[in-house]
C-alpha cells in the first residue's frame, strides 16, 4: 500500500467565532482538497480543532501553512508528521463533532489536557491508533 504524508495538528477556534466557521472550512476543504489529492478528518469540540491532513508532502505542507495563518485558528500546533498508508482515502474531508465518549477515548490515548495546553510530548503511534479508531467509527 502506497504511503502518503500525514500531518496531524491541534488548534483553538478564535474566541468569539461563530460555529458556522466549521461549515465554511468543510465546504472549502471538500471543494479544493480533491484537486490537490488531500484527504483527512476534521474533529471539533469545545473550541478545539484536531485535524489530519494526508497526501503529497508538498501539498499538505502548503495547506498547513495556510491554516497556520488562518485567523479562525490560533495556537496551531503540529503533533504528527509522518508517512503511512492513507487512512481517509474516501474522504476529501471527513468531519466528526467529538462526543463525551470521544473525548474520554482521546484522554485515554493522548491526554486531552496535553492537546489543549499544546504540549508536544504526544507519541506518533498513539495518534495513529486514535485516528484508526475514528476511521472505523465512520463506517
Amino acid at each position: 500500500m502506497e504511503k502518503v504524508f500525514q500531518l496531524f495538528y491541534v488548534s483553538k477556534l478564535k474566541e468569539g467565532s461563530n460555529l458556522s466557521v466549521i461549515d465554511q472550512i468543510l465546504q472549502h476543504s471538500r471543494a479544493s482538497n480533491p484537486k490537490k489529492g488531500i484527504t483527512g478528518i476534521l474533529m471539533f469540540r469545545a473550541g478545539i480543532f484536531l485535524q489530519l491532513l494526508e497526501g503529497e508532502e508538498k501539498e499538505v505542507l502548503e495547506l498547513f501553512k495556510k491554516i497556520e495563518k488562518d485567523p479562525r485558528h490560533h495556537h496551531v500546533m503540529q503533533l504528527l508528521a509522518t508517512k503511512n498508508p492513507r487512512l481517509f482515502e474516501d474522504w476529501s474531508m471527513s468531519y466528526r463533532e467529538l462526543s463525551e465518549l470521544d473525548v474520554k477515548m482521546i484522554n485515554e490515548i493522548l491526554s486531552w489536557n496535553r492537546l489543549i495546553n499544546a504540549e508536544r510530548d504526544v507519541d506518533n503511534s498513539s495518534i495513529l491508533y486514535m485516528l484508526e479508531r475514528f476511521k472505523h467509527a465512520l463506517r
